[in-house]
């Protein structure tokens, strides 16, 4: 199974070109075997160095309040592209009372049918399949009580047989369908089943959550791919908690950010969803870390890192549960 990303040319150039220097290093090219290490030390501080440059150079022209995913280094992803993030005010930078609340549901792919064949690791980020061969991918979606629900679905159900479903996970505009925003979790539910997962956060920014909303449900695209509910759901959180960690000391808050296991973690299951895209099980992921990341970070570190494989070994296990026979 392929997701094809409209990047896939570039990727795999970089591919090419990485290939190309390995067999190179073993043919003692550009360098001598001895100089292999710092020569690739040198290709690493290299790279990093044009992607930390890359992403300063617009910065500079970033307004107050505007959101760093508006940059073009994020607007190049497939699910960051259509959307213009609006700037939010600067009296706009107020948290969540202690009685408001943001909740993620996930319908995962295994649980929103009924009698799956097992297939690991598949069936939990990717799609599960019934006995009658019929394709489910799951579900996700965004409230904020009592008023704004986001849940991304297409006007008319894709037909997931598997013989179109291989076609239509194209992220191209050739895949794109009308779509809807379902009105509320009661809605969905009555009209389908209840979500079997919920993650909870606390500290949000309410009002750039509204602007965000405001400014992306005048479209209704629909994409499997590239504009589905998963991605929906992981931008709607972009907006809602960035600088969420911030607490007023840069160097204090940011030692905090990259001490924490936790957060690397988090940037792991990110970095697998940019190379394909979300999906319900990455959303499930991502945000169960990501509420640890924000609303834990005053934790001791060897509680954190004691937190971190505990969940290392919570995701290996639910994988395992899930590719196993039923």
């Amino acid at each position: 199974m392929v997701i094809h990303n409209p990047r896939w040319r570039v990727g795999i150039i970089a591919g090419l070109i990485e290939i190309s220097l390995a067999i190179g290093i073993l043919m003692s090219w550009p360098v001598p075997h001895q100089l292999t290490v710092p020569f690739c030390f040198a290709l690493l501080l290299l790279t990093s160095g044009y992607a930390l440059v890359r992403m300063a150079l617009p910065l500079r022209q970033l307004p107050e309040g505007g959101s760093i995913t508006s940059l073009p280094l994020y607007a190049a992803r497939n699910w960051q592209g259509r959307v213009a993030r609006p700037v939010i005010p600067a009296n706009g930078d107020v948290w969540a009372k202690a009685d408001e609340v943001l909740n993620v549901y996930v319908w995962t792919a295994v649980g929103s049918i009924k009698d799956p064949e097992r297939r690991i690791l598949i069936d939990r980020y990717v799609a599960a399949v019934d006995k009658k061969g019929v394709i489910s991918t799951g579900h996700s979606a965004l409230e904020m009580p009592p008023d704004l629900y986001i849940s991304h679905y297409p006007f008319d159900d894709i037909d997931h047989s598997p013989d179109d479903f291989r076609a239509i996970l194209s992220a191209g505009h050739e895949n794109d369908v009308a779509g809807r925003f379902n009105e509320s979790l009661a809605q969905e539910s009555a009209d389908w089943c209840e979500p079997d997962q919920k993650v909870t956060f606390h500290r949000f920014n309410p009002q750039a959550l509204r602007i965000f909303w405001e400014a992306y449900s005048q479209d209704k695209t629909y994409n499997l791919t590239a504009r589905n509910c998963s991605t929906t759901v992981i931008q709607a959180l972009d907006a809602a908690l960035e600088g969420a960690s911030y607490n007023g000391h840069v160097w204090r808050d940011l030692f905090k950010i990259i001490s924490n296991p936790q957060f690397w973690l988090l940037r792991l299951v990110r970095g697998r969803a940019e190379a394909l895209t979300w999906t319900p099980g990455l959303v499930l992921d991502y945000t169960r870390l990501l509420r640890s990341v924000v609303e834990h970070s005053d934790r001791r570190w060897r509680s954190k890192l004691s937190d971190a494989f505990s969940t290392g070994r919570k995701l290996a296990h639910v994988a395992e549960r899930d590719g196993a026979p039923a």
